[in-house]
């Protein structure tokens, strides 16, 4: 994972690593792995496929590979890995980013904690401009001056959701369970929220397979959205 501490001018890093199963032998990973960013745990997928990075398939040797959108200032990663007991038998020291860019007046991230799902962040201005999946930059149609970093459609996120510079009024923040992929368990998802680089606000939600819905009209309010947040 490089050196302990540095520093950056690029917002968005690649962070990539190996970690060992806490059984050994086994064909699948007999645990979880999370990624703490900024002092809250995400659990991530690992592999040992040969996809995702992972150079040799069934070799023991399970591969990360994750983005993360930095806040302005100190920026802190550390990976544990938990037995299925939910026990720490491994983790790293604690890397450290200073990211010199522009404060975000909205900073927003959403992870989920199920593989193969797709959750989706949606975001509303004072003017009914609307960023999501499919409209995730000005360009596309989205909230004019902001920008969601990517569409996750196969399990635990993050999406990131930025604005450098919000107009005054009311942004609305809504999340939505758009396909289970099959998945039978409830799936956790949570939202994180800086405003002008203050603290984060933290809020979770438990999704039920009943929840999950295709439908493509957003600007109607539907029982199975969870309404996040009026910033």
């Amino acid at each position: 994972m490089g050196r302990r501490a540095g520093t950056t001018d690029q917002r968005i890093q690649y962070i990539k690593g190996t970690v060992k199963n806490p059984q050994q032998g086994e064909t699948t990973f007999k645990g979880n792995v999370y990624l703490n960013f900024n002092g809250a745990d995400e659990e991530i997928p690992v592999y040992d496929d040969g996809t995702h990075d992972d150079v040799t398939a069934g070799d023991g040797i399970w591969t990360f590979m994750e983005t993360r959108v930095l806040i302005t200032g100190t920026n802190t990663f550390r990976i544990k890995v938990k037995n299925e007991a939910g026990n720490i038998v491994d983790q790293s020291n604690v890397f450290t980013v200073t990211a010199n860019v522009p404060v975000m007046d909205i900073w927003i991230q959403l992870t989920w904690n199920t593989d193969e799902t797709d959750v989706d962040l949606h975001v509303w201005d004072p003017n009914y401009e609307h960023t999501y999946w499919w409209q995730k930059t000005e360009a596309e149609d989205g909230i004019s001056g902001a920008e969601l970093d990517v569409d996750d459609v196969d399990g635990y996120g993050p999406e990131h959701f930025t604005m450098e510079s919000a107009q005054a009024g009311d942004y609305v923040v809504k999340v939505r369970y758009y396909d289970a992929h099959g998945v039978t368990e409830d799936t956790t998802a949570t939202v994180r929220i800086s405003i002008a680089g203050g603290a984060y606000q933290t809020y979770t939600h438990t999704f039920t397979p009943n929840d999950v819905t295709t439908d493509t009209d957003y600007e109607t309010t539907y029982g199975y959205d969870w309404h996040v947040a009026t910033l």
